[in-house]
């Protein structure tokens, strides 16, 4: 009876350590939400819970002359570090795309919070994406 019992105890340990341990910090993805680039209605990124995803771009370069019209879908995985990496799978352009260029996706990590994302690239520059309808995109819209 004894030994039963110490192995119910030693259970209910286990038990109570295991739910004690902190889960893995899971990316803050608000899956379906926009997050803009710069408060641009015309350029963002939707993350999807089955880790697929999607960008729209529409941007217009005056001084270059050429204009990115059109979606680059995506799946997307979590490192181990909890950064998210995008991975191409579709590119579709719109009829205004200046043939010959390309819409490309972020290939740095991607790093989440609770109302943006950042990713970093060249020489420590960051780039943000806000959540659309998020507290920070209310405080900071111009």
């Amino acid at each position: 009876m004894k030994k039963l019992l110490s192995v119910f105890i030693l259970i209910a340990i286990m038990i109570i350590v295991a739910s004690c341990v902190p889960a893995k910090n899971a990316p803050s993805i608000d899956y379906g939400k926009k997050y803009l680039l710069d408060e641009d209605e015309n350029q963002y990124y939707v993350f999807k819970k089955d880790q697929t995803g999607y960008y729209e771009c529409y941007k217009i370069t005056p001084g270059f002359n050429y204009t990115l019209s059109g979606r680059v879908e995506f799946v997307w995985r979590e490192a181990s570090d909890g950064a998210i990496y995008l991975f191409e799978t579709q590119v579709s352009y719109n009829d205004d795309h200046t043939e010959g260029k390309e819409i490309d996706l972020i290939s740095a990590p991607i790093y989440f919070s609770e109302e943006f994302f950042a990713y970093f690239y060249g020489s420590g520059i960051s780039v943000r994406y806000i959540k659309e309808d998020s507290e920070l995109e209310k405080s900071i819209k111009k």
